[in-house]
């Protein structure tokens, strides 16, 4: 027999857990399916340093004012401003993060080549930012990742959420003609008018009675998250949150660190190919035992992790980018460090799939992102 439910979520991502929660309000029955045994999709702790409930990797919350209201107001999380504002290097300049591209195009505005291009991008740009506040602050949670899923937690006993944790799906099937979805796993058969998925889901195949989609290796990949706590000894507070280094590849130190990994990931574009550092975060705030000359970092590393004998050679080397890009003191002090990943398959063009075939009935993370009222019943 199949159980009913009005929506099921693979996963639960913040992303997801919002509009769940709007379901929840509206009286809903709602099933939250987790591969993990612990709620918050990719956004994890850890235990480090003598520090309990670390934050896992380089989190930020865009400035949207929708989902700043909704966060705030409807589920009560305290999100104070932070103190350090997140920012990008383009060119070896600081920038509110996000706004790079439109500096990096700026560069370009006498190309007549270059002007219809522009001119898209600027109508694309206006488009995207304009549910953001004016003053365009980053808010953070108060209570880090702990206190959001303290925060989910709640929310599933007050709305009589049911979890089912350290469950996989393996077939998904639309019935278009009967209007709802079919899930099945090894100790469950489900049916339900809606699906929200997750961008770290493993499923084998997506089939309906109008057409199937079956993955295959090339389309199945391993999304693999790295990343690096440090914790360093320091006479000078680090005075930034979230830091995005995307734009400093290439260099002569990030070249350094390639000779040093072992390659995780199953597929590279040539722009990331040969991207070590990805982003930072200062998670010293979040803390517990923490000293007031120490600071703890938590640096993605792209999907690379370092052999096992040159671990140390390899965060020497973080170091050094980190305090050429002035980002750290040169007098600093490592005192700790512990490698992490996490492993994730992921359907490649997921979104486009749900959005061209399968929406109403499926919906993706992404299908959320920005909005509170997706395409969808």
């Amino acid at each position: 027999m199949n159980e009913f439910y009005d929506v099921v979520s693979i996963g639960s991502s913040p992303k997801i857990f919002m509009k769940l929660f709007e379901y929840a309000k509206e009286g809903k029955k709602i099933l939250i399916l987790d591969s993990d045994s612990n709620l918050g999709g990719n956004w994890k702790t850890t235990d480090f340093a003598s520090c309990k409930g670390v934050e896992y990797g380089c989190f930020v919350i865009p400035n949207n004012k929708v989902d700043y209201d909704f966060l705030i107001n409807e589920m009560k999380i305290d999100m104070p401003i932070s103190e350090y504002q997140p920012f990008t290097f383009y060119r070896n300049k600081k920038y509110p993060l996000n706004s790079e591209l439109l500096y990096a195009l700026l560069d370009y505005r006498k190309n007549k080549s270059f002007k219809n291009s522009f001119n898209i991008f600027i109508s694309y740009f206006k488009e995207k930012y304009k549910s953001y506040k004016g003053d365009y602050v980053t808010r953070y949670f108060k209570k880090g990742i702990p206190g959001l899923i303290e925060k989910y937690n709640e929310i599933i006993k007050d709305y009589n959420i049911d979890v089912y944790y350290k469950e996989k799906v393996n077939n998904i099937f639309v019935n278009f003609k009967e209007e709802i979805v079919y899930l099945e796993s090894e100790k469950f058969k489900i049916k339900t008018p809606q699906v929200l998925i997750g961008s770290g889901i493993n499923i084998e195949k997506i089939q309906s009675d109008k057409f199937d989609f079956f993955i295959s290796r090339n389309q199945n990949v391993l999304n693999l998250f790295t990343f690096v706590h440090l914790k360093i000894k320091s006479n000078k507070k680090a005075e930034y949150s979230y830091v995005d280094l995307t734009h400093i590849y290439g260099n002569e130190l990030e070249g350094k660190l390639l000779e040093k990994v072992d390659f995780f990931q199953e597929t590279r574009t040539s722009y990331d190919k040969f991207k070590v550092i990805w982003r930072l975060t200062n998670i010293s705030d979040f803390a517990t035992n923490l000293k007031e000359d120490e600071i703890l970092l938590s640096v993605d590393t792209n999907g690379w992790l370092p052999k096992k004998d040159q671990e140390i050679e390899m965060v020497n080397i973080i170091l050094d980018i980190l305090k050429k890009q002035g980002l750290l003191l040169s007098d600093v002090e490592l005192l700790e460090f512990n490698w992490n990943k996490n492993e994730a398959r992921t359907i490649g063009g997921l979104e486009k799939l749900i959005t061209d075939y399968y929406s109403p009935y499926l919906l993706s993370t992404n299908s959320l992102f920005f909005t509170r009222n997706p395409r969808g019943k």
